[in-house]
């Protein structure tokens, strides 16, 4: 049996779907964005419509479709497989706080990405959770997070720093400030 491990919900198809979802991000306009739609529309029309609406199957802009479709694959989540092995519920109950990071955090994180997943499942045991993010999308910062706190570590840092050394130095400011809160 071939198990197909998603990180992100999306379908095949729609607004939260492979091309709109997906494209932008990979620097698809509107217009590149209605004809990638048009085809995978076309291609699940002639293979197995009825997976397209699939949670995952838009997954790597499709790619867990196909899987689906042409290779008779399961779609499961990648972060429930994580999560089990690394044995997360007695790991989180631990802990006194949840700190993770992403390159880029928008919309998709919150869509069964490993971060927004973890998130949710510290805030279920109401741990506090942090998000060390690239950059953040402006639409994002404005909406609904799983986050407690989301620090853009991009703006933070001073022109020239590595990516590596941006994201210690963000970490070793939010450490000192969380011990000075505690201490208070």
């Amino acid at each position: 049996e071939l198990e197909v491990a998603t990180d992100v919900t999306a379908p095949l198809l729609g607004p939260q779907g492979a091309a709109h979802l997906f494209g932008p991000q990979k620097g698809a306009d509107a217009a590149a964005v209605a004809e990638l739609e048009a085809a995978l529309a076309h291609f699940a029309a002639r293979t197995a419509p009825e997976h397209a609406e699939r949670p995952g199957a838009g997954a790597a802009g499709g790619f867990g479709f196909g899987l689906v479709a042409l290779a008779s694959g399961h779609l499961v989540s990648g972060y429930a497989r994580v999560a089990r092995a690394l044995r997360l519920d007695a790991r989180l109950a631990a802990a006194q706080a949840v700190l993770t990071g992403e390159g880029r955090y928008d919309r998709q994180t919150a869509l069964g990405k490993g971060p927004g997943a973890l998130a949710k499942q510290a805030r279920a045991q109401s741990k506090h959770t942090v998000m060390f993010a690239g950059r953040v999308d402006p639409d994002t910062a404005s909406g609904d997070s799983p986050f407690d706190e989301v620090l853009e570590v991009s703006t933070r840092a001073p022109a020239g720093l590595s990516p590596a050394e941006a994201l210690r130095q963000a970490g070793s400011e939010w450490a000192a400030r969380a011990v000075k809160d505690r201490l208070k």
